[in-house]
């Protein structure tokens, strides 16, 4: 199932950014969160307590994405 995390929702300081990321699975977000990190809050080390309050705000999109990271509608396709 696809996943999403809002920069806003981890901590009370961020409710400004509006960054959202997306990924087929946790560790594809939490790849994107740490280089959002990075650029956008100049965290050049993501310490264990943010990365916790990370993991725990990303949610679950209700859909999924292919490998190109589009979004998939399952149960869509007719066959035969």
């Amino acid at each position: 199932m696809a996943k999403q995390l809002k920069c806003a929702d981890v901590d009370p300081k961020m409710r400004g950014c509006s960054f959202v990321a997306e990924g087929r699975d946790e560790a594809e977000v939490m790849k994107k969160a740490a280089d959002h990190a990075k650029s956008a809050h100049g965290m050049a080390v993501i310490p264990p307590d943010v990365e916790r309050k990370v993991r725990a705000a990303i949610r679950d999109t209700g859909g999924s994405k292919d490998i190109a990271g589009r979004d998939v509608k399952l149960g869509t396709s007719k066959l035969g």
